[in-house]
C-alpha cells in the first residue's frame, strides 16, 4: 500500500512494505514530521493498520518457514537422531529484522500527536 502526505506545494508517496524497512531513523523521523503536520487523525490510524498488516504478512512467511524447518528435523530425525539447531538463514533474519523496524515505526507513530 502507498502512504500519501499532501502539502501546499508538493506530496510525497510512501510505499509502506518498502520505505519503512529501507529508510534510516532519519529519513522515516522526517517523514513522520511532515505527516504529522499535514495528515489527520483518519490517515494516521490507516498507516498504522497498513504497518500492522505489514508485520502480519511477515510473521506468516517467518511463521511458515519455522514450520518447513520443524517437518525437515522430523523427517531427518530417524536416520541421524537429534540434529543440532541451524542459524536462522539471513532471508528469515532480514523478515526479523523488518518486523522489528516496523513495530518501531508504528510505536513511533502511535506516542506522536497529529494533526
Amino acid at each position: 500500500m502507498v502512504f500519501t502526505i499532501e502539502w501546499p506545494t508538493g506530496y510525497m508517496d510512501l510505499n509502506i512494505g518498502k520505505f519503512f524497512v529501507e529508510a534510516n531513523k532519519r529519513q522515516i523521523r522526517k517523514a513522520m514530521r511532515l505527516a504529522k503536520q499535514y495528515c489527520d487523525n483518519n490517515q494516521r490510524k490507516e498507516l498504522i493498520t497498513e504497518m500492522n498488516n505489514e508485520i502480519k504478512s511477515r510473521t506468516v512467511a517467518l511463521d511458515r518457514c519455522g514450520e518447513l524447518e520443524f517437518e525437515r528435523e522430523q523427517i531427518l530425525r530417524p536416520f541421524l537422531g537429534l540434529l543440532a539447531k541451524r542459524p536462522l538463514p539471513p532471508q528469515e533474519k532480514r523478515l526479523t529484522e523488518q518486523c522489528d523496524r516496523l513495530k518501531w515505526c508504528v510505536d513511533l507513530i502511535e506516542n506522536e500527536r497529529w494533526g
